[in-house]
């Protein structure tokens, strides 16, 4: 589930970055995608690029809400679901046991 998180944000990124806004702050939701495209052909770095991705999404996610208030909380929840996710011991135990 994680990986299709990583999928959708990335594709967010890239079509807001096409839409005109987005721009230097796009690179971090396509490095996710990126990254779960190597997790998917099994590379254990592809996690943890996606696991690096989801953790600096989650903090920026934060201080936009706090500073803006609730105008990013949706972004907020999509950034929690794919760092749980990612880091969920399901998540974990896949990791351990079959990617390389």
């Amino acid at each position: 589930m994680a990986v299709w998180f990583s999928y959708i944000n990335g594709a967010f990124a890239l079509l807001g970055s096409l839409g005109g806004g987005g721009g230097i702050y796009s690179i971090p939701a396509l490095a996710g995608a990126v990254g779960a495209y190597v997790m998917v052909n099994g590379k254990k770095w592809g996690y943890w690029m996606c696991a690096v991705v989801a953790t600096l999404g989650l903090v920026s996610s934060a201080l936009g809400v706090f500073y803006f208030g609730m105008a990013f909380a949706l972004n907020a929840v999509f950034s929690v679901a794919l760092f749980a996710g990612l880091l969920h011991p399901m998540s974990r135990r896949y990791v351990k046991i079959w990617l390389d």
